[in-house]
């Protein structure tokens, strides 16, 4: 979710898979949502909330609109505990290395019901 002064203006999940969309992570779409609903490029003051730690794509695309705050469910450490993922190697090249900026901006806001997520996305994937 993307927010501002209580009202929010995009919204998004994790399309990757249903649209052959590499770049269509939950941030990125959620991102796309709220600058085509305010007709814009720029998000600047706005925060964004999502489950997991954004990866590196998704920082740029945060950093180059000017959102000011991220809330994050879970840690990338947390996220390979709880999902089987196809490639630790790719997955690492995702998360490093980071802008510093990103570091200033971020909040690991713990919650637990985020595991149960990623275990059945994770299993519906591994059906797929």
């Amino acid at each position: 979710i993307v927010y501002i002064c209580f009202l929010i203006l995009g919204e998004g999940y994790n399309i990757t898979y249903t649209d052959c969309d590499p770049t269509a992570h939950g941030e990125v779409v959620d991102i796309r949502s709220a600058c085509a609903s305010m007709q814009t490029l720029t998000l600047e003051g706005c925060e964004i909330y999502t489950n997991c730690e954004p990866c590196y794509m998704c920082t740029a695309v945060i950093l180059l609109t000017g959102i000011q705050r991220v809330y994050y469910a879970a840690t990338h450490e947390e996220l390979q505990q709880h999902m089987h993922l196809s490639s630790k190697k790719r997955f690492e090249i995702l998360i490093h290395p980071r802008p510093e900026e990103y570091y200033n901006m971020r909040e690991h806001v713990e919650d637990r019901k985020v595991y149960e997520i990623f275990e059945k996305w994770s299993s519906k994937q591994l059906k797929a």
